[in-house]
């Protein structure tokens, strides 16, 4: 999803929170290009995005 994506459903619900995690895809894994992302699909040893872990405490705290 575009980070302008992200920030309108933000803007259009104004009890909700925004979380931009950069490079991070949709299987939570950090990638900076196609080639990345498709090795990241199928590899599940990969770590989480830095920040995610913390931000989704940080929520339910």
């Amino acid at each position: 999803m575009p980070e302008s994506d992200a920030e309108s459903l933000y803007a259009a619900h104004p009890e909700s929170e925004l979380l931009i995690i950069g490079d991070m895809n949709h299987v939570l894994k950090k990638v900076s290009g196609e080639g990345e992302n498709e090795a990241a699909n199928s590899n599940p040893v990969l770590p989480l995005t830095d920040g995610l872990v913390d931000g989704i405490l940080q929520f339910l705290e």
